[in-house]
């Protein structure tokens, strides 16, 4: 467990681990790493629990309804997504989800990167 904790919080990008609920579409923080938590301001105990649509702007919210379709159908998706930090700052997000089982659970691991610099290099 030490092993995967030391790999996990490493990571460049911020990892969340959602357990998934697919009769209501809800998405609860089971864990996250280090990344995550200073990217979206929240303490390691704010983040375990919270809802995932405190992340998600109204328009990656209308947009997550399909995502999660495919989700559901293909186990795998890479949406881009716009997540909300808690003091409100906006980051465009590619969210590399994966659904899996765990001890029994439906969860979904995602694995967000911060794609602003890309977003600027667009324009």
């Amino acid at each position: 467990m030490m092993l995967y904790r030391t790999i996990f919080d490493n990571a460049d990008d911020a990892i969340i681990l959602w357990d998934y609920e697919p009769t209501t579409n809800k998405f609860t923080v089971l864990d996250v790493n280090l990344t995550a938590c200073q990217r979206y301001g929240y303490s390691y105990e704010e983040f375990i629990g919270l809802d995932g649509s405190l992340l998600n702007t109204m328009e990656s919210s209308i947009n997550k309804k399909n995502d999660i379709h495919e989700l559901n159908l293909k186990k795998h998706r890479v949406p881009e997504l716009t997540h909300i930090t808690k003091d409100g700052r906006l980051i465009p997000t590619e969210s590399n989800a994966h659904q899996f089982i765990l001890n029994g659970k439906i969860v979904v691991l995602s694995i967000c990167r911060d794609i602003s610099d890309r977003r600027k290099r667009e324009r």
